[in-house]
């Protein structure tokens, strides 16, 4: 958590995009109880933007706020992670419909993340092989949501993200083969590169096989 610092925004506002990176990013675990007075001390700040921020992600059903100056992360449901699952699957196919559609497609940022996961696969430590490919996975679909230039599409999938981050995804599911996800991954870049459609068929079945193997976990049944 070290190195954010508050800039030129309203404190709340920053405060508030401390969380949804921290969760987005799996920093801060579903079911965590957070201290609204550890936070304003951490951030150098007051409670009251703290609280705000904190009121905010209450109203979005991200957190529950508890006596005593707390609020715990809200543990997804089976059925909140199915309808999140479905909702992600919605706006990326909008996401990579409206890219094929373009008349020209930037791919290098994509290009650059498959390098960094071809390198990440290669790690001997699995954990921290797991780990930084969780975040990439993260970056690649995030950025397939930016190339379209909807803000609408790409404030959408992030919201969806604080229901439903790629650490929790890849831990309730079961194991993942990177090789093949890479794969999946890879075979988007190329037919988005040459203007194919195949890469929405490939993309379809990806997040397809995603919610299946989300399903099929052992954490899911364990959830409400």
């Amino acid at each position: 958590m070290d190195g954010f610092e508050l800039q030129r925004k309203s404190l709340s506002e920053q405060v508030y995009e401390y969380f949804t990176t921290r969760i987005i990013d799996g920093e801060f675990e579903y079911g965590r109880a957070l201290s609204i007075k550890e936070i304003a001390a951490e951030l150098r700040t007051s409670t009251m933007p703290v609280r705000e921020a904190i009121k905010r992600l209450e109203n979005e059903g991200v957190v529950e706020v508890h006596p005593r100056s707390h609020c715990v992360l809200r543990t997804p449901t089976r059925a909140s992670i199915l309808a999140a699952s479905d909702m992600r699957r919605v706006i990326e196919s909008y996401c990579i419909d409206c890219i094929l559609g373009a008349d020209r497609v930037d791919t290098g940022r994509l290009r650059g993340l498959l390098e960094e996961m071809r390198s990440t696969i290669a790690l001997a430590d699995q954990r921290e092989r797991l780990r930084g490919y969780i975040t990439l996975d993260r970056l690649f679909h995030s950025e397939l949501c930016r190339l379209p230039g909807n803000q609408f599409a790409e404030k959408f999938h992030r919201e969806l993200n604080l229901h439903l981050n790629m650490s929790f995804i890849y831990g309730l599911g079961r194991p993942p083969n990177l090789a093949e996800t890479f794969e999946d991954h890879r075979l988007i870049v190329e037919h988005l590169s040459h203007s194919d459609r195949e890469a929405a068929r490939v993309l379809d079945r990806h997040l397809a096989a995603s919610r299946a193997s989300i399903a099929r976990g052992g954490l899911f049944d364990s959830l409400e």
